[in-house]
């Protein structure tokens, strides 16, 4: 008997598609139900214009796999457009949007349902879910355990309570609990992630961790870093969630010499920006891929002191040009598995211990521990295909 194939459904360009490309490549995908997906034939027009749509495709996932929906495009495009799609649909939001677009096409097509969390429940509560397998996949910690980390945080550093009112938005927002009550099976990549869900009472045997992946790298060049200053990098959203106050704190106070911090954020907490130390660190509030990709090879350092995060990509990015990693426990950073002399987590929200690794971190740049081509080693241990492998072990 044949297996019966997967319709996936999310918007965006998420975890660079390689969900759908997974079952695709095994031969497990029916339709791929998106807000947009460009056509295969936008890789072939040397238009400007049309370039700039090319990170929404996928150059091994065809587009003949896609359904790309307007009414969420424009959903969660804010503005007239955003009310006259709803208005159209009578849907809250583009979420609800998206999941009965893929119970449509999965019920064309009978097939099982692959959704990403907030995007599942009316796909889930359908009768015709009876039928067929829910995988739900849970990209993001859980708002019960996240919630009670950023609220004690809050507390600590009053200086982020800004952030307050988005934060009580989304404790209002529950429908993922229904997703995941229902779903037949969760993926996480992370065991934080995984953590946050079991602490609602989700149980184990429903839960599997498959760690994302990354571009491999060719060790055959050597990995040149410059020499003297050590050079410290963030990369991330400049919000509470990321840690980026409690690294400006520990930066501050430790005063580290023939050191330099470049923080890279497109968007960023006023109030956090206040907190740079001018003399020592530099904010970069938008870069291109290729002076973001210059700036991982000069780093020697790469931090990200996360509150909350889903698994954070950007460690492997880094460790693939050859940066030692400094984490916390609530990332993915523990699930890579890398050795002490190219990585060390950290208690998330602590100023005091991320101090002490900062220093530690300084102190392996100038003996020489740090050793790039390790780094670059262990992110090689993580490609892609491996993510993609163990999800289709997995749904099989």
């Amino acid at each position: 008997m044949a297996t019966r194939q997967y319709t996936v459904g999310f918007a965006g360009a998420r975890d660079s598609y390689q969900v759908p490309l997974a079952l695709a490549e095994a031969g497990l995908l029916s339709r791929f139900v998106t807000d947009f997906y460009a056509p295969d034939w936008i890789r072939a027009r040397d238009l400007p214009g049309l370039q700039r749509l090319g990170y929404r495709h996928q150059s091994s996932l065809s587009s003949h796999y896609a359904v790309s929906s307007y009414k969420v495009l424009m959903a969660d495009r804010g503005g007239v457009l955003r009310r006259l799609a709803l208005k159209v649909s009578s849907a809250r939001d583009g979420q609800e949007l998206l999941s009965r677009a893929v119970l449509k096409t999965a019920m064309a097509t009978n097939s099982n349902l692959l959704l990403y969390a907030g995007n599942a429940q009316t796909a889930f509560s359908h009768s015709y879910s009876r039928e067929v397998k829910k995988i739900l996949f849970m990209y993001h910690p859980h708002i019960e355990l996240s919630s009670s980390i950023l609220l004690e945080d809050m507390g600590q550093h009053p200086e982020v309570q800004s952030e307050l009112p988005h934060l009580e938005k989304d404790m209002l927002d529950r429908r993922v609990d229904e997703e995941l009550a229902i779903a037949d099976h969760i993926i996480c990549a992370s065991s934080f992630t995984a953590r946050s869900i079991l602490h609602i009472g989700i149980p184990q045997r429903k839960i599997t961790v498959i760690p994302y992946g990354v571009d491999s790298v060719s060790l055959d060049k050597r990995c040149e870093k410059p020499s003297g200053c050590c050079n410290f990098l963030f990369v991330g959203s400049g919000v509470q969630r990321k840690g980026l106050h409690v690294l400006c704190k520990a930066w501050s106070k430790l005063r580290l010499p023939n050191a330099h911090l470049t923080i890279i954020a497109r968007n960023i907490d006023p109030a956090i920006s206040c907190l740079i130390p001018e003399n020592s660190a530099t904010l970069l509030r938008g870069v291109s891929s290729k002076q973001l990709e210059e700036e991982y090879q000069r780093a020697h350092v790469f931090v990200m002191p996360s509150l909350v995060e889903g698994f954070g990509y950007v460690y492997l990015e880094a460790m693939r040009n050859g940066c030692y990693c400094i984490g916390t426990n609530n990332t993915g950073l523990p699930d890579i598995g890398c050795s002490h002399g190219i990585a060390e987590t950290v208690r998330p929200g602590s100023v005091a211990d991320l101090q002490e690794a900062l220093s530690r971190a300084a102190e392996k740049h100038l003996t020489g521990e740090c050793d790039s081509h390790a780094s670059r080693l262990c992110a090689n241990q993580y490609p892609w295909l491996r993510f993609r492998e163990s999800l289709v072990g997995l749904l099989a």
